[in-house]
């Protein structure tokens, strides 16, 4: 599992760098031909992190308020956000997955209710939905780059 949290840590990192020069419009746009921006985008990978391990696992949900949760869980569609709201996502964006981390190596998530994706994927166990993380965090950022281009 190592291997698998540096990935999505790194990718995060990475993510981050792409929108490093964009201004906060432009983050909160949402460019002609897409349905959503690239702050919804972020939020909704920080969110979907959080839901699927500790919200399956029966867990208080660590870092991430419940109002973010709601704004950005699955079924959600963008909003004009607020400065405030990106800067709490931005800002625990790398270290939500540092704390999965660190909570997965503490056993953490022992208590695990199986789940199916939308697409059909079976999250048996933790170790499973990790590394989905990973493949739906993957699809999220294509669209960022993709978004960001429109720019």
């Amino acid at each position: 599992m190592q291997n698998t949290f540096d990935i999505l840590k790194k990718n995060r990192q990475y993510i981050l760098q792409l929108i490093d020069t964009y201004g906060f419009e432009q983050l909160n746009s949402v460019p002609k031909n897409f349905a959503n921006s690239i702050i919804w985008n972020i939020g909704h990978l920080l969110v979907t992190e959080k839901t699927l391990t500790y919200g399956l696992s029966n867990l208080e949900i660590p870092l991430v308020s419940a109002e973010v949760v709601e704004t950005f869980r699955k079924g959600t569609f963008p909003a004009d956000y607020s400065v405030k709201q990106w800067e709490e996502i931005r800002t625990v964006f790398v270290q939500s997955v540092e704390q999965t981390e660190q909570d997965y190596r503490k056993g953490l998530f022992a208590e695990f209710k199986p789940y199916t994706t939308s697409i059909g994927v079976y999250l048996a166990d933790i170790e499973t939905t990790i590394r989905y993380i990973l493949y739906h965090e993957g699809i999220h950022t294509g669209v960022i780059q993709s978004i960001r281009k429109q720019f």
